[in-house]
């Protein structure tokens, strides 16, 4: 009994148990389910001889439309079998415990059932969140208060939120804890939120409001009428049309009556034009029997042409319209025609008025020799003419403004027949016309003048015309505006000039100092011409000369650069290079402190902000670039514009990419991946091109500007296409 007394003990049983049961006569039991027959029962286990097994935790996150939970499995957790789980609620931003299905906050634990098959089921409610939209001194319709909006994490925000009104004040922005600019969110963040409205002073500005009215012919509006008005700066003009006699807001400007608005600008030159269309108007034709005679429509004070066709009417011949037909369309009119009886013998006929045509394909005159509908076009029929059967017509040439570009042809008179079927033609052919060109001080080729002749009509061939030169200006355009066709009549036209002030050259060379033979190399020389009433021009390296470089030894060289009598200089400087004891190129790595590696030999470092792919050499510079971290959790990731991805970048020992920079990497494209991906393994993309890769050049106006690797501006927001990665020199 005493050796059966230890090995109870070594089993973890205590004395005063074993005690209780022999004072009880169960001495045999005692030993039976302790000892003697538990083949589970490891003397020296420590746990009195019981398994353990493992159970799992479902942690059941409430869905956002509230439907169900996502369940995510917490699995290999062990206990003692028969003994309590211990489940343990997580944190998560959000959510909180449900305790709805957690009374005073408390987890059921379970038993530990020996299959495994425990499981603890935990529950988590979204939180309920409230936005609170401070008008900071402004109001919210008559109200000073602040307005919440409340719902759960993670839930869409339904209520609209207008933005408050501040007397003398313009709402500019909402700002919250952490942010300047914000939007109010399109769900229900994580925690509460304050957004504090931001007010801007209000600016008067003036504007101008351009009446234009339409002209008789055509639709180049030339006559217009200013007025001055003023408004608040950055908030729509209030431009209203006027009231013209005759006239109507343009359906075509103004399309469904809506005037076109603008923003005011602080600097005045705000303008808002409103364009006025003259009303049409129509003559009606009653022939009291006789033949049907179209309506005539046209603008307000238009010519009322063509006139009428003279009607006709069985037995009478046509005397006049009553009342008279007007010059101009002034307003709507009907006229009937008079008649009387019509003399014995007479018959009615046609005259047909041919003009000659333009061949499009050529841009000259069609043959005038050949009167055939190939070559001339009918232009106008005059019917309801009357004479005396079996003689001659008294056909007339048409000498009214559309034959104003045409010869007065000579007719060929008809005889009349009976039946009405005579037809008197007559052919119109295109005037001859000459353009004199005066260069006005310049040269067009060798003369300070030039003669073209055409039919009017024809196409002017500019470059028949020729561009003229002058020695200190550049050609600006011909005054008067030199048309596409020849006009009517015969016309000159005087060059104007833009006269040259002075050179400016904004971008320097990439390239600024060489080797003692090297050749000169123009790339990143940006000139313009500046003029003396002119905008300035960048000008291409195919219209200005360079002269004064010369390698043949070492020293500091004046280049000059000359466009029309007018010069710029910089130098360069031309040295012995001292080669370097070991050379690197282009995908070879660089650290921070200069020292260089092959690519080849380069293994992954632990710290890849201070490690750069060398893009370009030059002499004994490395220009390096690397990526660096805009996310804030020291990671990279392309982004949507400069500003998003270039934050706090570069800083003052870096600097943004070079326009040959870019095409030095995309000369390489498959080297620099390479190389980047040994610094860190991830940034860059899989397709990475020229749309990902950002440089900063001027634009045509000398501005600084942002350009992707196709030289296309960037602009606003695009796609999450760049890449963050900035340029360092290392001498």
């Amino acid at each position: 009994m005493t050796k059966c007394l230890r090995s109870l003990q070594r089993i973890g049983l205590r004395r005063n148990v074993w005690r209780t049961c022999l004072l009880a006569g169960s001495a045999l039991l005692a030993m039976s389910l302790f000892f003697s027959c538990n083949q589970n029962v490891r003397p020296g286990s420590g746990t009195g001889g019981a398994i353990e097994k493992t159970y799992t935790v479902n942690h059941n996150w409430e869905k956002v439309d509230g439907t169900g939970y996502d369940t995510a499995p917490q699995t290999g957790l062990k206990g003692l079998v028969g003994s309590g789980t211990k489940a343990v609620a997580q944190e998560k931003e959000g959510f909180e415990l449900d305790t709805a299905k957690h009374p005073a906050g408390k987890i059921k634990q379970e038993n530990i059932k020996a299959d495994g098959s425990t499981v603890v089921n935990i529950y988590y409610a979204r939180k309920t969140i409230t936005l609170t939209f401070d008008p900071n001194g402004g109001k919210f319709g008559s109200s000073a208060d602040n307005k919440k909006v409340q719902g759960k994490y993670g839930e869409t925000v339904t209520e609209t939120i207008t933005k408050p009104e501040k007397a003398g004040m313009k709402f500019s922005s909402w700002k919250s804890r952490t942010e300047v600019r914000v939007d109010p969110p399109a769900t229900f963040p994580e925690e509460d939120v304050t957004y504090t409205a931001q007010w801007n002073s209000l600016e008067s500005a003036n504007y101008t409001v351009r009446h234009w009215n339409q002209p008789i012919i055509g639709d180049t509006y030339t006559d217009k009428v200013e007025e001055s008005l003023s408004g608040i700066a950055d908030e729509d003009t209030q431009a209203q049309a006027k009231t013209y006699q005759n006239f109507h807001l343009s359906k075509v400007r103004h399309v469904d009556g809506k005037i076109v608005q603008q923003k005011i600008k602080a600097d005045g030159l705000t303008i808002v034009d409103i364009y006025y269309d003259r009303n049409i108007f129509t003559a009606k034709f009653n022939t009291d029997g006789g033949n049907s005679i179209s309506d005539i429509s046209g603008r307000y004070e238009a010519d009322l042409l063509p006139p009428p066709a003279k009607p006709t009417k069985e037995g009478k011949e046509f005397v006049k319209w009553e009342p008279p037909v007007p010059a101009r369309f002034t307003a709507n009119t009907e006229h009937k025609a008079i008649w009387k009886d019509q003399p014995a013998q007479q018959a009615t006929y046609t005259v047909e008025h041919w003009t000659q045509k333009v061949d499009p394909a050529t841009g000259k005159v069609c043959p005038a020799d050949t009167h055939t509908q190939g070559n001339y076009d009918l232009r106008d029929k005059d019917t309801g003419k009357t004479g005396k059967i079996g003689e001659l017509t008294a056909a007339n040439a048409r000498t009214d403004a559309k034959y104003k570009g045409y010869e007065t042809p000579t007719v060929t008179q008809e005889t009349i027949e009976a039946d009405g079927s005579t037809v008197v033609k007559i052919y119109y052919v295109r005037k001859t016309v000459t353009l004199t060109f005066d260069a006005k001080g310049g040269k067009i080729g060798s003369e300070p003048t030039k003669i073209l002749t055409g039919k009017y009509g024809e196409k002017i061939q500019e470059a028949e015309v020729g561009k003229p030169e002058k020695d200190d200006a550049d050609f600006d355009a011909w005054t008067p505006l030199l048309p596409q066709k020849f006009p009517e009549e015969n016309a000159g036209y005087e060059a104007t000039w833009k006269i040259v002030k002075e050179l400016e050259i904004k971008d320097g060379l990439s390239k600024k100092e060489y080797a003692v033979g090297e050749k000169f190399d123009a790339a990143g020389l940006s000139v313009y011409v500046k003029y003396t009433e002119a905008p300035q021009r960048l000008i291409t390296k195919d219209e200005y000369s360079i002269s004064g470089f010369d390698s043949s030894a070492e020293g500091i060289k004046t280049i000059t650069v000359t466009y029309k009598k007018k010069s710029a200089t910089f130098t360069v400087t031309v040295k012995t290079p001292t080669p370097p004891s070991e050379t690197y190129a282009f995908g070879d790595i660089v650290d921070k402190d200069g020292k260089k590696y092959k690519a080849s030999a380069f293994s992954a470092p632990t710290q890849w902000e201070n490690y750069y792919v060398i893009i370009k050499v030059e002499d004994t510079k490395y220009i390096g670039v690397r990526y660096f971290d805009n996310t804030g959790y020291g990671d990279v990731e392309l982004g949507t514009s400069i500003s998003n991805t270039y934050r706090n970048q570069p800083d003052s020992n870096h600097r943004y990419l070079k326009k040959d920079e870019v095409e030095s990497i995309f000369s390489n494209k498959q080297g620099f991946k390479d190389s980047i991906k040994k610094i860190k393994g991830t940034g860059i993309p899989a397709d990475f091109d020229k749309q990902n890769c950002i440089y900063k050049g001027k634009d045509d106006f000398g501005d600084d500007t942002f350009f992707n690797g196709n030289n296309i501006k960037v602009v606003g927001f695009n796609d999450r296409d760049i890449l963050p990665i900035i340029a360092r020199e290392f001498n």
